[in-house]
């Protein structure tokens, strides 16, 4: 005869760190959350006891869309045309893809960094 689980539940911790030894524990069997986190996480706990695996990814911008990552600054500071041009120097000279295969985030990669890029389309949420 097979065991039955509880029913599921919803769980709140503290940071995401609380989250992920839960998970390597037993305390709680699965998280969701953004896929650069969980990537991270592998990165971080490959070969490990605590290590975790991403069971799949969903596109909260809709299946034709990617949603961006940010940085971001006091709106109309100077300071956000400089890092989208540093971010765009990373990305021509090759270092922006190192860093993010370290750590497990190449599917997280944007073609060109842009300041105030437009937003995802209401339709898509």
């Amino acid at each position: 005869m097979l065991a039955r689980r509880p029913p599921c539940r919803h769980t709140d911790f503290a940071d995401t760190s609380t989250t992920f030894k839960a998970i390597a524990s037993g305390q709680i069997d699965a998280y969701f959350g953004p896929n650069p986190g969980i990537a991270f996480q592998i990165s971080r706990t490959q070969g490990t006891a605590d290590a975790v695996r991403n069971a799949g990814v969903h596109s909260g911008a809709g299946e034709s869309l990617q949603g961006l990552i940010a940085a971001t600054t006091k709106k109309d500071n100077q300071l956000a045309k400089v890092l989208a041009d540093a971010i765009n120097h990373l990305i021509q000279n090759g270092r922006y893809q190192q860093w993010l295969a370290a750590y497990n985030l190449d599917t997280e990669a944007v073609q060109t960094s842009q300041v105030n890029p437009p937003g995802l389309p209401k339709s898509n949420l």
